[in-house]
């Protein structure tokens, strides 16, 4: 299991410097003795293995690793929104400790939950995981180690138009969204011919005129 953490990718005009967007990625394993040995390794020699208590690694992480990664990585936004799925262990970023971490340097950082039985409101799940996964299967191992390099190296590497695309396709998503009435079934829109009729990724695209106004009346009658 990994932690990671995306944003949309800029150019930040204050540092002057372009922000591919890749915050953070970080296995949750610890290093531990065999207690017996195998045909990979003697006794008492140190490996790693999955960290049985994921809540706890992953408040450790929020806290100590993905908040430094995003605060030296983004532009000075207040407050800034940090969106979680709703797995179990993740439930650990609302603890008391998490939110201190959020509020050091005078940052504003708040923890939100994703909506719902809706996976597509996912950056990482729309194509972030898919992308990696292309790349670690074309190199198979059999190590833990091994495997948490390859993911590592694959998610650093990677291209930062994957990440815009995957930007591109959550407006879309939302767009579905409202299109039928905050209902999940639809399939994923695709956006390609938008960047590749012009040569280039729009930083956003317009919501239909008719599906905006038909959103906006059911709002208005739901209140």
């Amino acid at each position: 299991m990994f932690l990671a953490a995306v944003a949309r990718s800029r150019y930040d005009l204050r540092r002057r410097t372009y922000i591919d967007g890749k915050l953070i990625i970080c296995p949750i394993v610890g290093r531990v003795q065999a207690q017996r040995s195998s045909a990979n390794r003697q006794a008492r020699d140190w490996e790693t293995k999955k960290h049985f208590h994921g809540f706890r690694r992953v408040r450790k992480d929020a806290g100590g690793e993905g908040f430094p990664s995003h605060t030296s990585q983004m532009a000075r936004v207040d407050p800034l929104r940090v969106q979680h799925d709703n797995a179990n262990p993740h439930g650990a970023v609302t603890r008391a400790t998490v939110k201190q971490a959020a509020k050091e340097g005078g940052w504003d950082i708040r923890m939100e939950f994703q909506p719902p039985k809706s996976p597509d409101m996912n950056i990482l799940d729309l194509g972030i995981f898919n992308a990696i996964q292309s790349v670690q299967y074309r190199q198979p191992t059999y190590k833990i180690d091994a495997l948490i390099e390859i993911v590592m190296a694959a998610f650093n590497m990677g291209p930062s138009r994957t990440l815009d695309k995957c930007f591109l396709t959550l407006q879309k998503v939302m767009e579905c969204i409202i299109r039928h009435a905050g209902d999940n079934d639809f399939r994923l829109p695709r956006v390609s011919k938008l960047y590749i009729k012009n040569g280039f990724i729009p930083s956003s695209i317009v919501c239909n005129a008719a599906v905006y106004a038909n959103g906006k009346t059911a709002l208005m009658q739901m209140q």
